[in-house]
């Protein structure tokens, strides 16, 4: 929604692909190799594949950083439960507020490719 709102009709190009992962790699052999090591532990930390409860504390605390912890949390609420947004809000706002800062830094790497 941001893309389409925000930076297409701001900068007029088109966009394929990540924008963060897009302004880290300098080349294209470089991108799936971030892709990996930036995917890789959003869905280990995500509580797909292990429960929140088997983790260390550690790593449960960093699971509230991984995007991909509050999809699931909110898609097992609406499949499973029947909840709806006055239950699911917390995670709603949690996925908007990490979605949020992770464009701006992208869109703050993609500026200053132009500007350096």
């Amino acid at each position: 929604m941001s893309l389409f709102l925000v930076i297409l009709p701001l900068f007029h190009i088109p966009i394929k692909g990540s924008l963060f992962i897009s302004t880290m790699s300098r080349n294209l052999a470089q991108a799936p190799m971030l892709a990996i090591l930036i995917l890789m532990p959003i869905i280990f930390l995500s509580g797909a594949w292990t429960p929140p409860d088997a983790m260390p504390v550690g790593l449960r605390q960093a699971m509230y950083l991984s995007p991909l912890y509050y999809f699931i949390e909110m898609s097992y609420g609406i499949l499973l439960k029947g909840a709806g947004l006055p239950v699911l809000w917390d995670s709603l706002l949690n996925l908007a507020l990490l979605g949020s800062g992770i464009f701006a830094v992208g869109l703050c790497r993609f500026r200053r490719q132009f500007y350096w």
